[in-house]
C-alpha cells in the first residue's frame, strides 16, 4: 500500500467525481502506480484556492478502472471511503509539503513520514462526501509507532465501512460520467444505480447488470413501463407512458459507457422479455 498526494482542479477537464473517484491519464508520472488500498490525499492547486489551505480530503482506493477516452489511456481510482476535510488543511498542518516536484499531479509520500501525515489527517475534522467517511480518533503519538500500525488501523476501518458501501453506484457514476444512460441528465443527486435484473434475483451488484438512470426513469424501468430492446439497444415504452411527456424517449439509443461498452445483453434481454407484454 502507498500514499499519494494528487492534484485535483474543478477546471481540469478530467472526469473527477469529488468524493467518489479520481481520474488521471496513464501517461503522467506515477500514472500507472495507483493500486487498490492505496490512500490518496487530494490537494487543489494554489491558483484555484488562492490560499495555503489546499488539502481538501483523503480517501482509500477500492479499485481502479482503466479505459480509453478521446484517444488517451485513462484510469479512474474509485474510493471505498472518503473524508472531506472540514475545515481544509494546509501542508503546514501535516508537517510540511513532502513533494519534490510540486507540478506533478501524482506524487508518492515517502514511507518514513507517511505515518505522521496520516495521523494528522485521521485526527482532523471531516465529513462524508458522496461516500462513507472514516471516523477515526487517533492520537498523534501513533506517528511514533511503526508505519504499519496506522496503516493497518486505516485499512481495517476502510474494510468495515466498505461492507455497507454503494460501490455499485460509484462504478456506474464513473462509467456513465455521472449522466443518465438514456436522457443524458447529469445531477448526481437525481440519478440512480439501477439493477437490470433485480438484485433479489441475482444477489450481487455486478456492474454488467447495471444502468445509471434518472430517478423517474428508474421507476419506469423497474415497473417494466420502459425497456431497452436488447438487439438495437433502443428504448421501448409500454402504452401508458406513450401518452405522457415520456413519449419522446421512444426509440432513443442507450448511451455507451465511457469505455464504449454496454451492460450485459443477457440482462437486458431478461428484463425486456419479462416486461414486453405490458
Amino acid at each position: 500500500m502507498s500514499t499519494w498526494i494528487v492534484l485535483q482542479s474543478p477546471s481540469s477537464g478530467y472526469n473527477d467525481e469529488p468524493g467518489i473517484s479520481y481520474e488521471y491519464p496513464h501517461s503522467i508520472p506515477n500514472g500507472r502506480q495507483i493500486r487498490a488500498n492505496d490512500i490518496l490525499i487530494v490537494v487543489e492547486p494554489l491558483r484555484v484556492t488562492g490560499s495555503t489551505k489546499r488539502l481538501i480530503g483523503w480517501g482509500v482506493v477500492d479499485h481502479v478502472i482503466s479505459y480509453e477516452r478521446n484517444g488517451r489511456s485513462m484510469a479512474n481510482a474509485v474510493y471505498s471511503v472518503y473524508n472531506e476535510l472540514s475545515p481544509r488543511l494546509g501542508f503546514e498542518d501535516i508537517g510540511g509539503d513532502p513533494r519534490n516536484n510540486r507540478q506533478n499531479a501524482i506524487t508518492g509520500v515517502p514511507p518514513e513520514i507517511e505515518a505522521g501525515i496520516l495521523a494528522h489527517l485521521a485526527s482532523a475534522g471531516s465529513v462524508p462526501r458522496n461516500s462513507s467517511a472514516l471516523q477515526l480518533e487517533l492520537p498523534l503519538t501513533i506517528a511514533a509507532e511503526p508505519r504499519t500500525a496506522i496503516v493497518d488501523i486505516i485499512q481495517l476501518e476502510a474494510r468495515r465501512v466498505r461492507q455497507g458501501q454503494g460501490l455499485f453506484r460509484k462504478d456506474l457514476l464513473v462509467l456513465y460520467e455521472g449522466r443518465c444512460a438514456i436522457s443524458d441528465f447529469t445531477p448526481n443527486a437525481v440519478v440512480d444505480a439501477a439493477h437490470i435484473v433485480p438484485y433479489a434475483d441475482t444477489g450481487d451488484h455486478n456492474i454488467k447488470n447495471g444502468l445509471l438512470l434518472r430517478a423517474d426513469l428508474h421507476n419506469l424501468f423497474d415497473d417494466g413501463l420502459l425497456r431497452i430492446e436488447p438487439m438495437r439497444l433502443r428504448v421501448e415504452l409500454s402504452k401508458e407512458p406513450t401518452k405522457t411527456p415520456y413519449a419522446d424517449l421512444a426509440g432513443m439509443p442507450l448511451r455507451p459507457r465511457i469505455d464504449g461498452s454496454f451492460p450485459a445483453i443477457e440482462a437486458l434481454d431478461q428484463h425486456y422479455h419479462t416486461h414486453r407484454s405490458r
